[in-house]
C-alpha cells in the first residue's frame, strides 16, 4: 500500500463516537415506548416551509432541541406535549396544527399528527417493536 498512514487516518475519521440522541416518546396503551430516529415534528416545519424552527439544541444528546411526546388514540397519532429540557409545553404554543381542526378540539391540547405518514420503529428498553 502506497499511503498506509493516510489509509489509517481515513479509517479513524469514518469511525466516530457520536452521542446517542434522546428519543421521542410514544404512549401506546399502558406502554411508554421510545421512537427510534424520530423526526416527526421537524417534518412538520419542513413541509409547511415555516420561516423559523422554534427549537434550539439543548445538548449534544438533543440536537433537535425538544422531545416530542405522542399518543395513539383511536388508531391515530397525536402530539400530546413537547418537552424542552425538563419543562413540558403545550404543543399548540409552537403552532403545529392538524388540517382537521375538529379532530384536535375533542382532545384538548393534543394535536392530530396528520402530516406524518411514515413508519414508526419503537422500542421498550432493549426490545424492538416493529410493524
Amino acid at each position: 500500500m502506497k499511503y498506509p498512514l493516510l489509509t489509517i487516518l481515513l479509517f479513524l475519521t469514518t469511525y466516530s463516537f457520536a452521542t446517542p440522541q434522546i428519543p421521542d416518546k410514544l404512549q401506546y396503551g399502558l406502554n411508554e415506548l421510545s421512537i427510534d430516529g424520530s423526526r416527526i415534528l421537524e417534518e412538520y416545519y419542513g413541509l409547511n416551509h415555516l420561516p423559523y424552527y422554534p427549537f434550539e439544541s439543548t445538548s449534544t444528546a438533543c440536537y433537535r432541541g425538544h422531545i416530542g411526546h405522542y399518543k395513539i388514540i383511536n388508531n391515530r397519532l397525536y402530539l400530546s406535549k413537547i418537552q424542552i429540557d425538563d419543562e413540558d409545553s403545550n404543543p399548540t404554543y409552537y403552532r403545529p396544527k392538524d388540517f382537521n381542526i375538529k379532530s384536535s378540539a375533542k382532545l384538548g391540547k393534543a394535536v392530530f399528527v396528520d402530516w406524518f405518514s411514515g413508519i414508526l420503529i419503537c422500542y421498550k428498553k432493549d426490545v424492538l417493536i416493529s410493524p
